[in-house]
């Protein structure tokens, strides 16, 4: 039996229309921007994934680590299921914020960065437990690799929501 399930088209609609409905609910006491803080947690999450993935694939190949890469990428979508599935259910709280309150970026900003925490740790711990169903036994090393994924990843997120959030006009 496989450690993780692969990530297919219809499976990651799940996860990305979570991501989207969190966006959405955070757009919703600011129409000026609606489009922008909508888009904003799924663009976020991609784009931290685009660009730090192929690093992990490198260093993981270079480390000369068991895993398949395919069996690496289900273990990253099982952390995006992870992610957008929690954003989804932060959804209402979001857009109860954003309706009743005025502070729906601010609770948006929260859900992200909890959700994306959540991802971050369910994708460490499927990349451990493939690396180890692949027969690895260089355990430190693949931990201390998804440690460090996970941390470019988070930096690489806050990174792109500072300049997202702060190219936003201010009313």
């Amino acid at each position: 039996m496989e450690a993780t399930q692969p990530l297919t088209l219809p499976g990651s609609a799940r996860p990305l229309a979570g991501l989207l409905l969190l966006g959405l609910a955070g757009a919703a006491a600011r129409p000026e921007v609606a489009v922008v803080l909508a888009a904003l947690p799924l663009g976020l999450t991609i784009a931290a994934g685009v660009m730090s993935a192929p690093l992990l694939f490198v260093l993981h190949q270079t480390l000369g680590l068991a895993a398949s890469p395919g069996r690496m990428l289900s273990a990253l979508g099982e952390g995006l299921r992870a992610a957008g599935s929690l954003a989804g259910g932060l959804a209402p709280v979001v857009l109860f914020f954003a309706l009743t309150s005025m502070r729906g970026g601010q609770a948006m900003a929260l859900g992200l960065a909890w959700s994306g925490w959540a991802g971050l740790r369910a994708a460490r711990g499927a990349l451990c437990r493939v690396e180890a169903a692949a027969g690895g036994e260089r355990t430190v090393a693949v931990a201390a690799l998804a440690e460090a994924w996970c941390t470019l990843c988070a930096a690489l997120g806050l990174r792109l929501a500072w300049l997202a959030w702060h190219g936003l006009p201010t009313t």
